[in-house]
């Protein structure tokens, strides 16, 4: 017995390229825009620090402290705030909605219809208890890291210029090696909760905590299976990855073609700054376009693969017609 036979992430493969292929082709414009959408949200699916708890301030407390005290111009303090604030809501909106479609791509996959209304609002719930499992693990991971620097800068910072290098090397050397570890862990642990603990909850209709006790039955059992999935899926997020880079990199060689020539024109006109800003805007917008058209195949193929995975490790989890047999 090889290799591939052995090993379901091996043995996969060929059924999630041929469930990609049937479900793509022959081209249907809507499926291939609702999946440009789905892949907008659930590319942008990260880390972002979660808001801590909200103050009301009545002004008071800041009675008799201008601009000029704090060393910054007038109305600057302000602006930034409120962009800051902005910038941080809209982030943890998206990552919110990015959750929640982490559920309608499995949910579209395994019906073959791909819709997002149809999904969005049942699975909303469960979306919202991913993001709050993402958000605490954020919050830990930050934790994690800022405490050991604030421990290092309070405690040995009023004697590291007494011994220097003594102390200051080995501690960010320990540092650096505690990071990477801790990277890994978080990719293992992001990895096999959207793959394996998503559909999980899908089929058990659960959250994320029972998800994650029937995952962790699922790796523990079968962590051969695991380990070979979670090394292979990641050589395949770097073809993946380098294939669409190569891909994106021709589509803007080609969209830019008739920006040039726009911009020739203009410029032959006696164009102004701003006309070149808008152009260099609307090139932008259709690239990135472009690239969410790009990474439809790829997108699927990788969900596609890991539902395939967890059929043929975990057969009761299996949430797509035939899906993890393999000869």
């Amino acid at each position: 017995m090889n290799m591939a036979s052995t090993y379901a992430a091996f043995s996969v493969l060929d059924a999630a390229i041929d469930r990609t292929k049937a479900l793509l082709w022959p081209v249907d414009p809507g499926v291939w825009l609702r999946l440009a959408v789905i892949a907008f949200f659930v590319g942008g699916t990260g880390f972002n620090i979660p808001s801590g708890p909200s103050y009301s301030f009545s002004g008071d407390e800041f009675a008799g402290i201008g601009p000029a005290d704090i060393g910054i111009p007038g109305g600057v303090p302000g602006f930034l705030v409120l962009l800051l604030a902005l910038i941080f809501a809209v982030a943890i909106v998206f990552w919110m909605i990015g959750a929640i479609f982490q559920f309608v791509f499995v949910d579209s996959l395994r019906t073959g219809e791909v819709a997002i209304r149809r999904y969005f609002g049942p699975r909303a719930g469960k979306g919202f208890r991913l993001f709050l499992f993402e958000a605490g693990l954020a919050v830990l991971i930050l934790l994690v890291v800022a405490v050991p620097i604030a421990l290092f800068i309070f405690t040995a910072g009023g004697f590291a210029s007494n011994i220097g290098a003594l102390v200051i090397v080995p501690f960010f050397l320990l540092f650096i090696s505690a990071v990477f570890v801790l990277a890994i862990l978080l990719g293992l642990i992001m990895l096999f909760t959207i793959d394996f603990v998503v559909p999980i909850m899908i089929r058990d209709d659960c959250g994320v905590i029972d998800g994650w006790r029937s995952a962790w039955r699922i790796i523990r059992t079968e962590w051969k299976q695991a380990l070979v999935y979670a090394v292979v899926k990641f050589l395949l997020g770097i073809a993946v990855g380098i294939l669409m880079i190569i891909a994106v990199v021709v589509a803007a060689i080609i969209l830019a073609i008739p920006f040039v020539i726009v911009g020739f024109l203009i410029a032959v006109a006696g164009g102004s700054v701003p006309i070149y800003i808008v152009l260099v805007a609307l090139f932008v917008l259709f690239l990135i376009v472009a690239a969410l058209f790009i990474s439809v195949p790829f997108v699927t193929f990788l969900r596609y693969y890991s539902l395939e995975v967890l059929a043929a490790i975990a057969p009761e989890y299996t949430l797509l017609p035939g899906a993890g047999l393999t000869e």
